[in-house]
């Protein structure tokens, strides 16, 4: 098991159209210079999170782990336990085949000066979500010190949110299993891939 510190300022997204041009090379184009992409699966369970890292729309591989996160607000600390491609293959075809939602993101890595900005969009969020609790944008920080010195906010991001528990990715996956549960459909990207293919 790892343990890892995590310092960390959240922000939602205040210019959707600005924040596309920072990350993609048009529009969801995933190959503009310097930035990094990731599709990232997530869901949460009495264990914590678990997560499955992969490339653009295609299911490979990439990384898989559990996590659990301890603290609140603006410095965190994770204890990360790595799983195995079949283990994340096995608990996500679970949740699938028994309709149960998950978080399904993709995730732009986009250089900053000396930082990086995780730029992140939700897809298929219920549609009293979209727009509301599917864009935000993280920046990790060496120290605390170093976190609340920071002013060089992109003018593209919104309103910050570090230590909002509604914003939390654990808060937004338990509201989009609410929505399932009220049969409130979701908003699909159109550029998702449908394939089932690859579990």
């Amino acid at each position: 098991m790892k343990v890892e510190k995590e310092i960390e300022r959240k922000w939602k997204i205040g210019d959707i159209n600005a924040a596309y041009e920072a990350a993609y090379d048009g529009f969801m184009t995933m190959n503009k210079p310097g930035v990094k992409y990731q599709m990232i699966r997530q869901a949460y369970d009495s264990r914590g999170r678990v997560r499955w890292i992969h490339t653009n729309f295609y299911e490979d591989f990439i990384a898989g782990e559990r996590t659990i996160k301890t603290g609140q607000g603006l410095e965190r600390v994770e204890h990360t336990t790595d799983l195995t491609e079949k283990e994340v293959r096995d608990y996500f075809w679970n949740l699938y085949r028994t309709n149960t939602p998950y978080i399904y993101k993709v995730r732009c890595i986009i250089p900053h000066g000396k930082f990086k900005i995780e730029f992140d969009e939700i897809l298929c969020v219920p549609t009293e979500m979209y727009r509301k609790y599917d864009l935000y944008a993280e920046i990790e920080f060496a120290s605390v010190e170093e976190a609340n010195a920071f002013t060089d906010v992109p003018s593209w991001f919104g309103e910050e949110v570090t230590g909002q528990d509604e914003h939390s990715m654990k808060n937004i996956h338990d509201m989009m299993r609410n929505c399932e549960e009220r049969n409130i459909a979701p908003v699909y990207n159109e550029d998702e891939d449908d394939n089932d293919e690859g579990w």
